[in-house]
């Protein structure tokens, strides 16, 4: 049995440049709300939106990133565990697994899984930018260099 839906684009036309809709030119999101508009018209109209509002949804997307960068640093304790740093703005994660590293993405896409997944800390710590990219390319923190001799 299947479910008949609301909305259908069967005799309906683009409400910009009048072509008949169909299920390939027609966003099923559009559809669902009676919105007849054919995907090129939509995707202008966005570009035009966007270009209009670059600024504000530039600035807008900076904080929704800073607010998720904040959730993640306040639970994983809000200082860098190698050197002690605390200034937000050069706190990041590490992932301490490599194989985590290309399942979970870095930035942005790291913190939302990581408040997804409640924050586990077995295999992420906060590290300061220098502790972690140190780290990465020399294998070590200055803050704790291996005795050399």
């Amino acid at each position: 049995m299947t479910r008949k839906k609301n909305y259908t684009p069967d005799n309906k036309i683009c409400i910009n440049c009048l072509v008949p809709l169909t299920y390939d030119n027609i966003r099923p999101a559009d559809l669902a709300q009676a919105n007849y508009i054919c995907r090129r018209c939509r995707k202008l109209r966005d570009q035009l939106r966007y270009e209009s509002k670059k600024e504000t949804i530039r600035w807008q997307q900076r904080g929704y990133d800073l607010a998720i960068k904040m959730k993640v640093i306040e639970a994983y304790g809000w200082k860098c565990t190698c050197c002690d740093e605390n200034r937000y703005e050069f706190l990041t994660v590490d992932h301490t697994n490599v194989s985590a590293r290309t399942k979970q993405g870095t930035g942005t896409k790291l913190y939302r899984w990581l408040i997804k997944n409640n924050f586990p800390k077995e295999g992420y710590r906060l590290l300061c930018y220098n502790c972690n990219c140190s780290r990465v390319f020399f294998g070590y923190c200055p803050h704790n260099k291996p005795e050399i001799g």
